[in-house]
């Protein structure tokens, strides 16, 4: 078991090396206990949940040590890596440290113990903050690739955030206590919002723009806009746990498509395969409505299971390129024109569609342009710093080999 939980938070320490600078902009009176980590990589699934920065065996009021060998070391101006030359001392290094001692315990259920005692724990452990730190410095790598430093203006835009954020706590002792509670010194918050603001500017080489990407949406080659019926094989399925079955009417849709699959999966082959039977007549039946010219959005309501249709009324804009859907429902998104209503199209993870695509609504893309944008940039983005983060040099200091889960308070 403690395999398989090492092997998942390697998977998310990649995952989330990525792309790390992402608060510079925030105005909560959170973002100094927040700080600058946060996964800006993924795509709409997994992966995305970020690490309490707080770890449970530590109070915030902990003097900042480093512990090897059973000796105190002196961490001034220590230096406890380097990234492509730069040097990644104690203070700013304890953050990413916590940070990932965090993420064992609170999204895997590992302690602190258990990641010095037991020896793939141990090896995650340093491989998560390596990642971790070489992904954060990834955006140092390619501000150097393109040229990119910050102004002036730049560095004043950064204190005057800072500023902002310090004036939603009551009082300056009360914001230094947050930093100190996300394991934070001044000088290291401060520095991480300049990398977030070193982060944005890179970020904004690669990305495409507004205007470019409003002519993207308006080919009918790349991008179609869907509206659709989910019958999936699971609708027919009977709830027989009587506690879920009195509060099933009260349920959100999603809460009752994963009640109706629970019953679904509980069942032998042979009764899951006489509910498909059934759940495909009624797709042929609501099929037949919908290419007869009843209104398609009363039949999405009716009878669809997919929760993003109530979120998405508008529909789903795929971009051909860069998406999350499945392959036939892809392909059928497209192969379809403007008003026209698909057949019957099955996908063996989730059952039937109905496709009914429609003109894009370019008011529609100009008031939600950001979100869209976020969306169809993420995957550029997310290679492009997925490269620069396996480019970059990491050479330890002279004792990160020698650090575990407890060297440091």
């Amino acid at each position: 078991m403690m395999i398989k939980k090492i092997s998942a938070i390697i998977a998310a320490a990649v995952l989330a090396a990525t792309m790390l600078a992402s608060c510079g902009s925030s105005s909560s009176s959170d973002a100094a206990a927040d700080s600058s980590s946060a996964s800006q990589s993924g795509s709409g699934t997994e992966a995305d949940s970020k690490a309490d920065n707080s770890s449970s065996d530590d109070s915030a009021a902990s003097k900042p040590s480093l512990t090897i060998d059973g000796q105190t070391v002196d961490t001034t101006d220590l230096v406890m890596c380097t990234v492509d030359g730069e040097e990644i001392k104690f203070d700013r290094f304890r953050y990413y440290y916590y940070y990932v001692i965090a993420m064992f315990e609170n999204s895997y259920g590992i302690s602190r113990d258990n990641i010095v005692s037991d020896e793939e724990a141990s090896k995650a452990f340093k491989e998560s903050l390596k990642n971790l730190i070489v992904g954060d410095m990834a955006t140092s790598y390619l501000a150097k690739e393109n040229n990119i430093t910050l102004s002036d203006e730049d560095i004043s835009s950064v204190d005057k955030e800072i500023d902002n954020i310090k004036s939603q706590y009551d009082s300056e002792e009360s914001f230094y206590a947050a930093l100190e509670t996300a394991h934070l010194t001044f000088d290291a918050f401060r520095e991480m919002q300049q990398l977030s603001a070193l982060y944005n500017k890179v970020k904004a080489v690669y990305e495409t723009s507004a205007e470019d990407f409003k002519k993207i949406v308006a080919d009918k080659d790349r991008y179609s806009r869907i509206v659709h019926i989910l019958v999936p094989y699971y609708c027919k399925a009977e709830i027989s746990d009587e506690s879920t079955a009195s509060e099933y009417e009260s349920y959100s849709l999603y809460q009752k498509g994963e009640a109706k699959k629970k019953a679904f999966n509980a069942l032998s082959e042979e009764d899951q395969n006489k509910l498909k039977e059934e759940a495909k007549k009624l797709a042929d039946e609501v099929l037949e409505k919908a290419k007869n010219g009843d209104d398609f959005t009363k039949l999405i309501s009716e009878f669809g299971w997919d929760p993003g249709m109530e979120v998405s009324p508008q529909g789903y804009y795929i971009d051909k390129e860069n998406n999350s859907f499945v392959k036939d429902f892809v392909d059928a998104a497209f192969a379809i024109e403007e008003n026209q209503i698909s057949d019957l199209v099955e996908s063996t993870s989730f059952g039937w569609f109905i496709l009914k695509r429609l003109p894009v609504d370019m008011d529609y893309v100009d008031k939600n342009i950001d979100s869209m944008l976020e969306t169809f940039n993420k995957p550029t983005l997310s290679k492009v710093f997925n490269e620069a983060a396996e480019k970059v040099e990491f050479v330890g200091g002279e004792y990160y080999d020698k650090i575990d889960a407890k060297s440091i308070t």
